[in-house]
């Protein structure tokens, strides 16, 4: 009975009895703690924990990542002001991993996901939330939201209305189309975008909600601006003249051609070096004018080229890098239109068998593993190299922030019990599983 309850005390003190993952103090001693990459050596013999490197924060099984001070963002590129009687949108970026978030207004808290609609004026602030709450983020800046309009009299707006436009380009074919938005317009602004020149010609946007325009190049602009209708008492000045917007300068031959490489997510590829079996990088031949400025009826030509080996001709732009089999390849792209050629320079890609191999989950902790003993798993004999990062979980629940080799737990308890799970992740590609399972054994009550 009382070893029973020497248990049960544990883990209330521990807040283990009401969630299982929430951060305990492991260490008693000299010795207690493992060195990682997150995690000292160091028993702190105030607070019973082992000491975070910078950048982590402590957590039950060892130190992990805290989750990066968000930043609030206006929907729609639109400026801090909101009209009277309108709704607006703001939304929280953070890296990802948050499971919910925190929105003040001022100190009031007034919403919990990850985008907010206000009505109302106010510093507005968010924070992300871990399922570990020492993983939490740091509040952010606020936005200002002013509320406008609505007065007895025309009032000039205070913030900054400017021009961008899209493709972007160096030179484009006369006739083509390109589309100019308006930034900085106000929340709740419903009424008209005017595009017009410096010379005097204007068009009126009818589409409110992009807040674009479309129209053929086919003159020479001295300066393009926009400007918005007067609203509820609210007049607005011209943005000042884009004069960068490179027209009519008539595209008949390419500038250049630039290879670059894409992950399968999407990102810029960081990596050189992929794995054999991995999903490849997509090349990307990019050229200066892009597509959308040239003349639809004579599509440019694109040839990918390993060394001297093509690989792939088409109008496609994209190639994906074969990763079937060991491979070192230096590759380029050449872009023909109108009869002219432009060549890239080149890009090395290698596929290897030693790129990173499926970890073994192993214990190095002591061998009989009771109640109130330390567990320290290792995923995989040698830590990888600087680029590598790993993926826990316990009973298929991701361990949050955890993305060490090695995870501790100090002072094992019953809720600690399952199947422990590890990947490695290096540059987008992930290992096979590795599994451990702690069970229930006979020692179980035993305090040590």
């Amino acid at each position: 009975m009382k070893r029973h309850a020497l248990l049960w005390f544990s883990l209330v003190f521990c807040g283990i009895a009401f969630k299982p993952y929430v951060y305990c103090g492991p260490c008693s001693g000299i010795g207690d703690c493992v060195a990682t990459d997150s995690t000292s050596a160091t028993c702190d013999a105030t607070t019973k924990q082992c000491t975070c490197n910078a950048g982590f924060e402590p957590i039950r099984t060892g130190c992990g990542v805290k989750l990066t001070k968000p930043t609030v963002n206006i929907e729609g590129e639109r400026g801090p002001y909101l009209f009277t009687g309108t709704t607006g949108n703001l939304s929280c970026s953070t890296t990802p991993g948050a499971v919910s978030y925190n929105w003040y207004q001022g100190d009031a808290k007034v919403g919990s996901s990850q985008t907010l609609t206000i009505s109302a004026a106010g510093a507005y602030t968010c924070q992300a939330i871990s399922d570990t709450t020492s993983l939490n983020s740091d509040v952010s800046d606020p936005v200002n939201v002013a509320v406008i309009g609505g007065g007895t009299s025309d009032t000039a707006y205070q913030g900054t209305l400017s021009l961008g436009f899209t493709p972007s380009g160096s030179s484009i074919f006369t006739g083509n189309y390109v589309t100019l938005f308006c930034m900085g317009v106000p929340m709740g602004y419903t009424g008209s975008v005017i595009i017009r020149t410096a010379a005097g010609g204007g068009l009126t946007n009818s589409d409110k909600s992009s807040l674009s325009v479309e129209f053929p190049i086919s003159v020479r602009f001295s300066g393009i601006y926009c400007t918005l209708e007067t609203t509820n008492k609210v007049t607005f000045a011209n943005s000042p003249n884009n004069n960068s917007l490179p027209i009519p300068n008539n595209a008949i031959v390419l500038s250049s051609a630039t290879l670059s490489a894409k992950d399968s997510n999407g990102d810029i590829a960081t990596a050189t070096t992929y794995n054999v079996g991995a999903v490849g990088p997509t090349l990307t031949c990019t050229t200066d004018p892009v597509p959308e400025f040239l003349d639809s009826s004579k599509p440019i030509q694109y040839e990918f080229k390993d060394g001297s080996t093509s690989k792939n001709i088409s109008t496609s732009n994209t190639y994906t890098v074969d990763t079937s089999k060991a491979s070192s390849g230096s590759y380029l792209c050449t872009a023909t239109y109108n009869g002219i050629s432009k060549t890239s320079a080149t890009l090395s890609i290698d596929v290897s068998t030693n790129y990173l191999s499926d970890p073994v989950l192993t214990k190095v902790s002591t061998p009989n593993l009771t109640i109130g003993s330390t567990l320290v798993l290792s995923c995989g004999a040698t830590k990888g190299d600087s680029t590598t990062s790993y993926i826990w979980e316990i009973n298929d629940t991701k361990i949050a922030g955890q993305v060490d080799w090695k995870i501790q737990l100090y002072n094992f308890t019953e809720a600690d019990i399952g199947v422990y799970k590890c990947r490695a992740v290096k540059n987008r590609y992930t290992t096979d599983i590795s599994s451990f399972h702690a069970t229930k054994i006979k020692s179980l009550y035993t305090m040590s």
